[in-house]
């Protein structure tokens, strides 16, 4: 965590203890006999590390309203996930000794606190940390277009302590009066083949290049100078940028390669502590909600749409191995038919029965699923599974679908609570699907997989226009 997270993980308790303490002696909202304090504390520090966790993204470059506009967003973030476990605390353990309408005004009174400290509290830091004597000071080696790709990387440098004194362009063309003006505000120190001198006419500590020419002779005439006159040099990895996807390092002896997938879960220890988190959740699932919806669905099932109570369906898993996928009937019982089955259900589709449709849209017949994480042949968050048939059609569309294999399938997952869920009607709403689960795979953690499960509990309680 950065030195922004842990203080704003500090003041949310401090204003929350302040509230309490004001509630309790001057207003009377609160008794201090019946609150679980310990609790709420710790629901309040949990949202913190869930949202720093999956909020790792640089600030935009933009000054000005941008910058507030991310600000209100990662705020919003936050009291979206406070809300979610303190009321869960609530409805959970029946606290009487808090006020809901406290709460309420907690959470209200500390948005525009939040707000403030996402929007200042990076700048702050970066002033008392990083005097003027003791910034980095940088030089940028690029054109002027892979400057302007990048201004919201170089705009974030100055907070981290880094203080860009110009740029150096590959060749004097650069400098051309042919070359369109450029989009960014870097005061143009040279041409490289002027390196050796701008670096006697300005001390500088570190070189980023983010453009070259890509030969041996060109990187030798540009690293000869800087370790002559003692600069730390970062090479910006293009590589990515051929991919449309990050590319990672990986170690085999003595050799160093390049890898397109970066998989937490190949890790023994991780796939543990994923395996954890799947029965902590199944479990209690399993043997307290699914009984009693059970007995609803059947109910409704008997009266509207007799016939089997689940609807079993085969599906890739892990490493391409099928599996049966348990889902809860929705639809009129018929003779199977597996063309039809490859037929993605539309909003107002004739062959799901009335109650099948309510528990479609609040995701309620996905629950058996839960039976499916017990086995072992699913998670409770991961790529979602699709249908064979689909599995086929999707991959020629988009060459990585099968990355999505080399984990276990979801009840729920990334792409889902970003808003890509039920119905692909093209081959945009399959790639955007795609590009999730693969950034889920590569960048898996216990607290993304947690921050998942909390906005899916919200997507399930306030269904997007996508849930039919």
């Amino acid at each position: 965590m950065t030195l922004k997270a842990w203080i704003m993980t500090a003041c949310s308790p401090a204003w929350f203890a302040l509230h309490l303490y004001i509630a309790a002696e001057w207003i009377g909202k609160v008794r201090y006999d019946q609150t679980l304090f310990g609790l709420y504390y710790l629901a309040i520090v949990i949202s913190h590390l869930i949202t720093f966790e999956s909020s790792r993204k640089p600030r935009s470059s933009s000054y000005g309203n941008n910058l507030w506009i991310d600000a209100i967003g990662r705020a919003n973030k936050d009291i979206v996930i406070q809300s979610l476990l303190l009321f869960t605390i609530i409805f959970v353990t029946k606290d009487r000794g808090i006020s809901r309408i406290f709460l309420g005004q907690y959470l209200v009174s500390i948005w525009p606190l939040l707000i403030l400290l996402h929007r200042w509290l990076p700048d702050a830091l970066s002033r008392v940390l990083f005097s003027k004597d003791q910034c980095f000071r940088t030089i940028v080696i690029g054109s002027h277009k892979s400057v302007s790709e990048m201004r919201s990387f170089l705009g974030g440098l100055p907070a981290s302590g880094f203080q860009i004194s110009g740029l150096v362009t590959l060749r004097d063309a650069d400098r051309d009066t042919g070359v369109p003006e450029p989009e960014h505000s870097l005061e143009v120190l040279g041409s490289v083949d002027e390196l050796d001198s701008i670096l006697r006419n300005h001390p500088t500590d570190q070189i980023i290049i983010l453009d070259s020419e890509r030969d041996r002779l060109w990187f030798r005439s540009v690293l000869d100078p800087c370790t002559r006159h003692g600069c730390h040099v970062l090479i910006y990895n293009y590589w990515q940028d051929l991919f449309d996807q990050p590319v990672h390092f990986a170690m085999h002896g003595t050799h160093t390669f390049f890898s397109l997938q970066d998989e937490p879960l190949q890790n023994p220890v991780n796939r543990l502590i994923k395996r954890l988190l799947d029965l902590a959740v199944a479990l209690p699932i399993v043997l307290f909600i699914l009984p009693p919806l059970i007995l609803t669905v059947a109910f409704f099932q008997r009266r509207q749409a007799p016939g089997p109570l689940f609807y079993r369906q085969p599906r890739t898993g892990l490493d391409k191995r099928s599996f049966q996928i348990l889902k809860f009937r929705s639809m009129y019982a018929a003779d199977p038919d597996r063309s039809s089955e490859a037929v993605q259900a539309k909003p107002g589709d004739n062959r799901v029965f009335p109650f099948g449709a309510i528990i479609r849209r609040r995701s309620l017949d996905e629950f058996p699923q839960f039976i499916n994480v017990l086995r072992g042949e699913m998670s409770v968050v991961g790529p979602r599974p699709h249908l064979i048939e689909h599995d086929e059609a999707f991959r020629k569309t988009v060459a990585s679908y099968r990355i999505r294999h080399f984990v276990k399938p979801g009840i729920t997952g990334l792409a889902q609570v970003n808003g890509f869920r039920g119905q692909v009607p093209d081959g945009a709403a399959i790639r955007n699907r795609i590009r999730y689960d693969i950034k889920y795979i590569n960048s898996w953690s216990i607290w993304l997989d947690m921050d998942i499960i909390i906005r899916t509990v919200s997507e399930v309680v306030f269904p997007s226009k996508n849930a039919y």
